[in-house]
């Protein structure tokens, strides 16, 4: 199912990623406000059923490194909403019976071939190429050792 309006080129290109790898999605309409329990949640981008869980996608876009910080590569950007929404879909979710696993997915914009090489999967997409890479939230959420 494609998606219709404004969005992103990162939400564009992982799109066009799924549709070229035949991987069955359903784009969610950022436009409609979601609410639960009378209180606004943040929509992921995707919902996607994968051979393991139906997963809810939630793509973080942004280009890999900038002219004035290189080093600054892996740099989070995620806010406490992004992960508030995921974690009440979820809930949402399970109160219907249907358990989904939340995930980020970011989608890093390469500026150079060097840095293909980072990255498992790249896709090339209207002339940019793009790193992917997925998280679940519950991987996200764990403390780092040390």
């Amino acid at each position: 199912m494609k998606r219709t309006g404004n969005h992103s080129h990162y939400e564009n290109a992982v799109e066009a990623y799924f549709i070229e790898k035949k991987i069955s999605y359903m784009a969610i309409n950022e436009g409609k406000k979601a609410f639960a329990n009378n209180q606004k949640v943040k929509n992921f981008d995707f919902l996607i059923n994968s051979k393991k869980s139906v997963i809810a996608l939630d793509v973080k876009g942004k280009q890999f490194g900038y002219d004035g910080a290189p080093s600054n590569l892996w740099e989070n950007w995620i806010l406490e909403q992004d992960i508030t929404g995921l974690e009440n879909w979820q809930k949402q979710f399970k109160k219907s019976g249907v358990n989904i696993e939340p995930v980020f997915m970011y989608a890093y914009l390469l500026k150079n071939r060097d840095q293909h090489s980072t990255f498992k999967i790249t896709y090339k997409f209207k002339g940019k190429t793009y790193g992917l890479v997925g998280i679940s939230l519950k991987d996200f959420k764990k403390k780092p050792e040390g």
